[in-house]
């Protein structure tokens, strides 16, 4: 109940919150592939090539990996977190997209993703908990009450001919639907 009030209060700071998590996770990622690239080679002791060359490549990937999230910044400063902020009318399609990992049918964790079109091109994703999906969706429908919701191929259709079909005045007809 307490993050659902979170959310409704100020939905740009629940997503600022999400790409922290995020951002988290990609650290933990990228320092997981350093060290386990160390340990190869440490435990190759220079006496198998192979195991030598896979261990530079985890390193330098875990590197990059570190440079690249390190490089993008705080969350606030994220293109999409200005353009909810200072340019909402940019934003002209919204839908979401869950993701249920099931293997052998056994549900082990859901994901949830809220994928931003604007009307240059543009798409940005931004990772939110499959708990918060629907509540984070509710609330951007009010700060943002010109664009489309909701995904389907009609909608991919007209973005593509042309983004400011989707805007809200010009996509009544197919809400009622």
């Amino acid at each position: 109940m307490k993050q659902e009030q979170k959310i409704e209060s100020n939905p740009i700071l629940f997503l600022i919150q999400c790409i922290k998590k995020e951002k988290r996770v990609q650290y933990f990622v990228s320092f997981f592939t350093i060290i386990l690239g160390g340990l190869f080679f440490y435990f190759s002791q220079g006496r198998n090539a192979a195991l030598i060359i896979v261990s530079l490549i985890l390193c330098v990937t875990g590197i990059k990996f570190f440079y690249d999230t390190l490089r993008s910044g705080e969350p606030q400063y994220y293109p999409i977190i200005k353009i909810l902020s200072f340019h909402p009318i940019q934003i002209v399609w919204i839908y979401s997209i869950l993701t249920e990992n099931m293997p052998f049918g056994i549900k082990l964790f859901s994901k949830g993703r809220i994928v931003f079109k604007l009307e240059n091109g543009e798409e940005y994703t931004i990772s939110v908990p499959f708990k918060e999906l629907k509540i984070v969706g509710e609330q951007l429908k009010k700060i943002l009450p010109h664009a489309s919701y909701g995904y389907s191929t009609e909608k991919m259709q007209w973005y593509i001919a042309d983004p400011h079909l989707l805007y809200q005045e010009n996509s009544k007809e197919d809400d009622k639907k």
